[in-house]
Protein backbone atom coordinates (compact mmCIF):
# COMPACT_ATOMS: atom_id res chain seq x y z
CA UNK A 1 0.00 0.00 0.00
CA UNK A 2 2.88 2.37 1.07
CA UNK A 3 4.92 2.00 -2.38
CA UNK A 4 1.40 1.97 -4.65
CA UNK A 5 0.91 5.64 -2.63
CA UNK A 6 4.91 6.55 -3.77
CA UNK A 7 4.36 5.48 -7.37
CA UNK A 8 0.79 7.23 -7.12
CA UNK A 9 2.35 10.60 -5.13
CA UNK A 10 5.81 10.36 -7.77
CA UNK A 11 3.60 9.97 -11.20
CA UNK A 12 1.74 13.39 -10.15
CA UNK A 13 5.06 15.34 -9.63
CA UNK A 14 6.04 13.73 -12.63
CA UNK A 15 3.04 14.87 -14.71
CA UNK A 16 3.52 18.67 -12.41
CA UNK A 17 6.46 19.13 -13.56
CA UNK A 18 6.34 18.18 -17.62
CA UNK A 19 3.26 21.07 -16.89
CA UNK A 20 5.36 23.35 -15.74
CA UNK A 21 7.97 22.94 -17.70
CA UNK A 22 6.02 23.36 -21.21
CA UNK A 23 4.14 26.01 -19.62
CA UNK A 24 7.64 28.12 -19.27
CA UNK A 25 8.34 27.13 -22.76
CA UNK A 26 4.93 28.70 -24.19
CA UNK A 27 5.69 31.45 -22.09
CA UNK A 28 9.23 32.01 -23.29
CA UNK A 29 8.22 31.73 -26.69
CA UNK A 30 5.47 34.17 -26.45
CA UNK A 31 7.42 37.02 -25.08
CA UNK A 32 6.29 40.59 -26.52
CA UNK A 33 9.34 42.74 -26.67
CA UNK A 34 8.62 44.85 -29.47
CA UNK A 35 5.34 46.54 -30.65
CA UNK A 36 4.45 48.03 -33.70
CA UNK A 37 3.62 51.96 -33.13
CA UNK A 38 3.03 54.74 -36.29
CA UNK A 39 2.97 58.93 -35.36
CA UNK A 40 0.64 59.87 -38.04
CA UNK A 41 2.34 62.68 -40.14
CA UNK A 42 -0.14 65.17 -39.57
CA UNK A 43 0.52 65.21 -35.95
CA UNK A 44 3.76 65.73 -36.86
CA UNK A 45 2.84 68.88 -38.85
CA UNK A 46 1.04 70.09 -36.08
CA UNK A 47 3.67 69.61 -33.26
CA UNK A 48 6.04 71.48 -36.14
CA UNK A 49 3.39 74.02 -35.75
CA UNK A 50 3.16 74.57 -32.22
CA UNK A 51 6.80 74.79 -32.05
CA UNK A 52 6.86 77.62 -34.04
CA UNK A 53 3.88 79.19 -31.99
CA UNK A 54 5.79 78.55 -28.99
CA UNK A 55 8.83 80.64 -30.35
CA UNK A 56 6.44 83.69 -31.08
CA UNK A 57 5.30 83.87 -27.29
CA UNK A 58 7.94 85.53 -25.15
CA UNK A 59 9.55 83.03 -23.00
CA UNK A 60 9.07 82.39 -19.50
CA UNK A 61 8.55 79.93 -17.35
CA UNK A 62 5.50 78.57 -19.12
CA UNK A 63 7.00 78.65 -22.35
CA UNK A 64 9.47 76.67 -21.22
CA UNK A 65 7.61 73.86 -19.64
CA UNK A 66 5.72 73.97 -22.71
CA UNK A 67 8.86 72.96 -24.78
CA UNK A 68 9.77 69.76 -22.13
CA UNK A 69 6.24 68.86 -23.11
CA UNK A 70 6.61 69.36 -27.28
CA UNK A 71 10.26 67.96 -26.65
CA UNK A 72 8.56 64.73 -24.52
CA UNK A 73 6.52 64.28 -27.33
CA UNK A 74 9.20 64.15 -30.01
CA UNK A 75 10.81 62.00 -28.19
CA UNK A 76 8.02 59.65 -27.78
CA UNK A 77 6.89 59.83 -31.50
CA UNK A 78 7.46 56.39 -32.94
CA UNK A 79 7.23 55.15 -36.39
CA UNK A 80 8.03 50.89 -36.53
CA UNK A 81 8.91 48.74 -34.37
CA UNK A 82 9.64 50.12 -30.68
CA UNK A 83 11.13 48.02 -27.96
CA UNK A 84 9.02 48.16 -24.79
CA UNK A 85 11.34 47.85 -22.26
CA UNK A 86 12.85 50.68 -23.44
CA UNK A 87 9.85 52.59 -23.93
CA UNK A 88 8.73 51.42 -20.23
CA UNK A 89 12.74 52.60 -18.98
CA UNK A 90 11.76 56.02 -20.49
CA UNK A 91 8.77 56.57 -19.48
CA UNK A 92 9.02 55.53 -15.72
CA UNK A 93 11.81 58.30 -16.02
CA UNK A 94 9.85 60.81 -17.82
CA UNK A 95 5.85 60.14 -17.85
CA UNK A 96 4.18 63.12 -19.49
CA UNK A 97 2.39 62.77 -15.88
CA UNK A 98 4.90 64.23 -14.04
CA UNK A 99 4.99 67.59 -16.59
CA UNK A 100 1.52 67.96 -14.87
CA UNK A 101 2.39 69.52 -11.96
CA UNK A 102 5.48 71.95 -13.29
CA UNK A 103 2.80 72.82 -15.66
CA UNK A 104 0.43 74.24 -13.10
CA UNK A 105 2.75 75.70 -11.34
CA UNK A 106 4.98 77.71 -13.89
CA UNK A 107 1.82 78.42 -16.05
CA UNK A 108 -0.05 79.28 -13.00
CA UNK A 109 -3.01 77.84 -14.03
CA UNK A 110 -6.03 78.89 -12.04
CA UNK A 111 -8.69 75.91 -10.84
CA UNK A 112 -10.76 77.92 -14.08
CA UNK A 113 -8.26 76.99 -16.43
CA UNK A 114 -7.97 73.65 -15.25
CA UNK A 115 -11.49 72.92 -15.85
CA UNK A 116 -12.07 74.75 -18.74
CA UNK A 117 -9.53 72.95 -20.43
CA UNK A 118 -9.57 69.91 -18.42
CA UNK A 119 -6.30 69.90 -17.99
CA UNK A 120 -5.86 67.04 -15.14
CA UNK A 121 -8.26 64.44 -17.39
CA UNK A 122 -6.37 64.89 -19.97
CA UNK A 123 -2.71 64.48 -18.60
CA UNK A 124 -4.02 61.35 -16.92
CA UNK A 125 -6.02 59.50 -20.23
CA UNK A 126 -2.28 60.40 -22.09
CA UNK A 127 -0.48 58.62 -18.84
CA UNK A 128 -2.84 55.75 -18.85
CA UNK A 129 -3.32 54.92 -22.30
CA UNK A 130 0.96 55.05 -22.24
CA UNK A 131 0.83 52.78 -19.25
CA UNK A 132 -1.90 50.17 -21.15
CA UNK A 133 0.98 49.65 -23.92
CA UNK A 134 3.12 47.95 -21.21
CA UNK A 135 0.35 45.39 -20.04
CA UNK A 136 1.97 42.79 -22.29
CA UNK A 137 5.03 43.98 -20.67
CA UNK A 138 4.61 44.02 -17.07
CA UNK A 139 2.87 40.14 -16.63
CA UNK A 140 5.39 38.08 -19.57
CA UNK A 141 6.44 36.07 -16.14
CA UNK A 142 3.34 34.75 -15.59
CA UNK A 143 3.10 31.20 -16.41
CA UNK A 144 -0.01 30.64 -18.59
CA UNK A 145 -1.68 29.68 -21.96
CA UNK A 146 -3.07 32.37 -23.77
CA UNK A 147 -5.25 32.60 -26.89
CA UNK A 148 -2.36 33.57 -29.37
CA UNK A 149 -4.01 33.49 -32.88
CA UNK A 150 -7.08 35.86 -30.98
CA UNK A 151 -3.99 38.25 -29.30
CA UNK A 152 -1.79 38.41 -32.94
CA UNK A 153 -5.07 40.01 -34.26
CA UNK A 154 -6.61 42.05 -31.46
CA UNK A 155 -3.31 43.55 -29.75
CA UNK A 156 -1.76 45.29 -32.72
CA UNK A 157 -4.28 47.32 -33.68
CA UNK A 158 -5.55 48.29 -30.47
CA UNK A 159 -1.77 49.03 -29.35
CA UNK A 160 -1.94 51.49 -32.29
CA UNK A 161 -5.02 52.83 -31.75
CA UNK A 162 -4.65 53.57 -28.27
CA UNK A 163 -1.37 55.12 -29.63
CA UNK A 164 -2.96 57.75 -31.43
CA UNK A 165 -5.16 59.15 -29.10
CA UNK A 166 -2.19 59.05 -26.82
CA UNK A 167 -0.34 61.25 -29.43
CA UNK A 168 -3.89 63.60 -29.83
CA UNK A 169 -4.29 63.82 -26.26
CA UNK A 170 -0.69 65.33 -25.95
CA UNK A 171 -0.90 67.58 -28.77
CA UNK A 172 -4.43 68.86 -27.03
CA UNK A 173 -2.70 69.26 -23.96
CA UNK A 174 0.04 71.42 -25.63
CA UNK A 175 -2.43 73.58 -27.82
CA UNK A 176 -4.55 74.56 -24.30
CA UNK A 177 -0.97 75.40 -22.77
CA UNK A 178 0.05 77.92 -25.92
CA UNK A 179 -3.52 79.22 -25.83
CA UNK A 180 -3.28 79.91 -21.80
CA UNK A 181 0.18 81.37 -21.86
CA UNK A 182 -0.78 83.31 -25.71
CA UNK A 183 -3.79 84.87 -23.55
CA UNK A 184 -1.49 85.90 -20.40
CA UNK A 185 0.50 88.20 -22.76
CA UNK A 186 -2.05 89.72 -23.95
CA UNK A 187 -3.43 90.33 -20.05
CA UNK A 188 0.32 91.97 -19.58
CA UNK A 189 -0.07 93.89 -22.66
Amino acid sequence: MKENIKNILLGVSIFYSIIIIILTVVTASNLVTTVELKDMEENKVKIKQYKQQLLTLPQNSCTEIIDEIINHYNKTSYNGKVNLKEMYEYDFDNSLLSYYIKTRDNCKLSKEDEEKYNLPIKFITASIQRDEMYQRYYFQYELKINDSLTRLIVEPILSGLEYEINRKNILQIISDLIEISSREVLMNE
